[in-house]
């Protein structure tokens, strides 16, 4: 099969100062070694991920992540806005939960299937970094876990539900904060699962 790339274009490029005409692109390689533009959208592309089933494509955006319908020529259709959150790199965990690097906050956001901002690591304006969640609908962050001493190290999730249960900071040892009282006991004996 093909595979789709990004060629950014501006001043943390490859090409900060482009040949005259150059603009920034989403392209796709072909299976038979043709580059062409896979979408009509001007794009300011950099981050590009595509889901385990091949049928969506997610690519950052600038402030944002658009998201489009794969079809089988490796044309896109059907761009529409994901999330309103940018980023550089993209990945995508086995529960379709979309990860973005973002740095400009030093964090990585974490995306549910329909685009709401589930939780953020954030370090801006601190001396290490916190986890937040957003509600994309109220734009209201909530602080969810700090640490005067250590940034976030990992999380505890249900393992059904893929809720929050506790999260780790790593200082001079590992150390839990639990979030959901029914793990109250076993958090501090139980791996974590996750990486924020």
């Amino acid at each position: 099969g093909g595979f789709y790339f990004s060629d950014p274009v501006g001043p943390d490029a490859r090409f900060p100062e482009p040949p005259p005409g150059r603009t920034s692109a989403l392209l796709y390689l072909t299976p038979d070694g043709r580059v062409i533009k896979p979408t009509g959208d001007t794009l300011s592309p950099n981050g590009v991920q595509l889901t385990a089933d091949e049928k969506t494509l997610y690519v950052t955006n600038g402030q944002n992540i658009r998201a489009y319908d794969v079809q089988p020529d490796g044309m896109l259709t059907n761009g529409r806005l994901f999330a309103e959150s940018g980023g550089d790199g993209l990945a995508i965990d086995s529960e379709g939960r979309l990860y973005s690097a973002v740095g400009a906050v030093k964090g990585i956001r974490v995306i549910d299937k329909t685009g709401k901002i589930l939780y953020m690591q954030d370090s801006r304006g601190r001396d290490t970094g916190a986890l937040y969640s957003i509600d994309l609908a109220t734009r209201a962050r909530k602080l969810i876990a700090e640490n005067p001493r250590a940034d976030l190290g990992g999380i505890i999730r249900h393992p059904t539900e893929f809720t929050l249960q506790a999260v780790s900071f790593d200082y001079t040892r590992i150390e839990w904060t639990v979030l959901d009282e029914s793990i109250r006991g076993e958090a501090l004996v139980r791996p974590h699962d996750d990486n924020v």
